[in-house]
């Protein structure tokens, strides 16, 4: 199996108010850069090309700053769906797909459908949901950095890699990022892939709870508003990720800023964090929700109960001044 470690550059509306092109597309690729790594992380090939975009066809002041990509560098180019059947050719069989951060494969995924090609069509058998590898989550965990997201720049002069090339441009941010994968210890990568939720299950029928990485992950279908969605009793249901056994909450969901948090206990197996995210898929316009279930120790387990009682007390004062408000 080989290792396709790809960047995109895209480009976006210069009028922000033009609400019909920023729901359609909010991001056009302009450029896609990648390099294929052997199954021992060694580089045997690299693909680079930009785009024609057909939407957003002046590129943002802020964007040209950034990647240093004109207009006049865009006229002649093929158009994505040439260009993006050529990289997929190029990827060859027998691959797994790794980026820094998830933002690039979402937006791979929002340009093929609003372009109207199916993965099929490009000779791409995706199963779903797609398992990839984040590169910047994975240098995370592998720092003990969970809660930090490195940028690419500090990431590669924390590995005191060699700065031989320009960041913010496709192939040499794919560059850099497929060092820093080289770098990273192999049983670290294997135990630590990522599910992309891009495409949903479109029924009950199709839901599934996924084991990776030492967790279990769950998505939804979609649902037409986010209330419609919280009202599915189902989707609070946490089961211990060694037996599947359904689990006993022993504290109840809570909101935790964008997501929600509970803890469950298997009565085998320990204390488990259960924890839930609404997300919103724009283009579709529906929600559906993200679930992840995993094992915690005592620690961690007080932490969170810690983080209860602070939000409780938040609360509480943010109560007490609205009352107070109302009495003067």
């Amino acid at each position: 199996m080989n290792y396709i470690v790809f960047d995109l550059e895209w480009n976006q509306s210069i009028n922000q108010n033009n609400k019909n092109k920023t729901e359609t597309l909010q991001f056009e690729i302009i450029e896609v850069g990648a390099v294929k790594l052997d199954k021992d992380f060694n580089e045997i090939s690299r693909f680079s090309s930009l785009v024609k975009p057909v939407l957003h066809r002046k590129i943002h002041p802020i964007i040209k700053e950034i990647t240093k990509i004109s207009d006049e560098d865009l006229r002649s180019e093929r158009d994505f769906k040439t260009v993006i059947s050529e990289f997929f050719q190029w990827c060859g069989e027998d691959y797994i797909l790794c980026t820094y951060g998830n933002q690039d494969l979402m937006e791979l995924q929002n340009n093929l459908e609003y372009h109207g090609i199916d993965s099929m069509e490009l000779g791409v058998r995706w199963s779903y949901p797609m398992r990839y590898i984040d590169v910047q989550r994975i240098f995370g965990l592998a720092q003990d950095e969970n809660n930090e997201q490195r940028s690419l720049e500090s990431a590669v002069a924390h590995l005191n890699l060699v700065q031989d090339r320009e960041f913010h441009r496709a192939l040499d941010d794919a560059v850099y990022t497929g060092k820093i994968l080289a770098k990273l210890q192999r049983d670290i990568i294997s135990e630590n892939y990522s599910l992309d939720y891009y495409r949903i299950p479109e029924n009950k029928q199709e839901e599934k709870e996924i084991k990776i990485s030492g967790h279990n992950e769950f998505i939804s279908m979609g649902y037409e508003d986010k209330e419609q969605l919280l009202g599915q009793s189902y989707i609070y249901v946490t089961r211990c990720v060694i037996c599947d056994r359904k689990c006993r909450k022993k504290i109840k969901w809570f909101a935790d800023n964008s997501k929600y948090i509970c803890i469950s206990a298997c009565p085998e197996h320990g204390i488990m964090e259960g924890t839930l995210h609404v997300k919103h898929n724009r283009i579709r316009n529906i929600y559906y929700a993200i679930r992840k279930v995993s094992l915690i120790n005592n620690e961690e387990l007080e932490n969170i109960i810690v983080k209860k009682e602070n939000i409780k007390e938040r609360r509480r004062q943010k109560r007490q001044r609205e009352k107070n408000k109302k009495l003067l």
